[in-house]
């Protein structure tokens, strides 16, 4: 069964109705108060909710408390603001999310046009593709990596790998990846400056996105042109 609250957040409104109501165990209801002692916040929650329930009572055995009201009714508010403000995703995350998809693989394309015999395609490469194809990330990464290990400078490989790798949210290898693809100048180029420009937006890297992003719209043209050139107004 889920808990009613974490032990390190704030109090939620089943956790506080079933402190109030005394539906805790002896565990949970200590812990509530083991917090409420170092959060006013929720202190003055239980204590409007248990006014509330107190107001249940007949007409003439009410004592109103409008200002404990007021203040149960504040801290309710800033505690579904707090909720709303942790569970939102950050400029960057919104921008990277607006903006990343994995890339659709064509390396089979690349495979015939660079020649590459059945025997080479027989290996960890092709093997990586399908599973890559298959949005199967975690095993297109093992065997792209195994492939490179065999051949270090094949840089369709290396882009693959990286571009899985950023799929399977391991940024720090993506961003090593990618960046040797974008070094060599030469193929694949203008696709890796794309994914590490957005791994740059994702890790609040602003200034390392602007530069790539800079250089992916500075030739006036290209493949990823209106969408670095959107994106950097963005993160101006």
């Amino acid at each position: 069964m889920k808990p009613i609250f974490q032990e390190h957040d704030c109090l939620s409104e089943g956790a506080i109705q079933e402190y109030v109501n005394s539906r805790l165990s002896n565990t949970d209801r200590h812990r509530v108060e083991n917090h409420m002692l170092d959060c006013p916040l929720c202190s003055d929650a239980v204590e409007g909710f248990t006014f509330l329930k107190e107001d249940k009572r007949p007409a003439g055995a009410r004592v109103l408390n409008w200002r404990l009201f007021s203040m149960a009714a504040a801290a309710l508010v800033l505690l579904a603001a707090a909720v709303w403000i942790y569970s939102s995703p950050s400029g960057e995350e919104a921008l990277f999310a607006q903006y990343y998809e994995s890339y659709q693989s064509d390396l089979d394309i690349q495979l015939r046009k660079s020649g590459e015999s059945a025997q080479t395609t027989n290996t960890g490469l092709a093997r990586g593709l399908k599973a890559y194809q298959a949005k199967d990330f975690s095993t297109a990464i093992a065997e792209m990596d195994g492939f490179l290990k065999e051949n270090p400078d094949h840089a369709v490989a290396r882009f693959y790998l990286g571009t899985a790798q950023m799929a399977d949210a391991r940024w720090t290898d993506a961003e090593q990846n990618l960046g040797m693809v974008r070094s060599t100048g030469m193929e694949y180029w203008e696709e890796a400056s794309w994914y590490l420009a957005l791994i740059y937006v994702k890790t609040s890297r602003t200034e390392s996105a602007k530069e790539t992003l800079e250089a992916l719209v500075e030739p006036g043209s290209g493949r990823y042109y209106e969408k670095a050139k959107d994106l950097l107004e963005k993160i101006n």
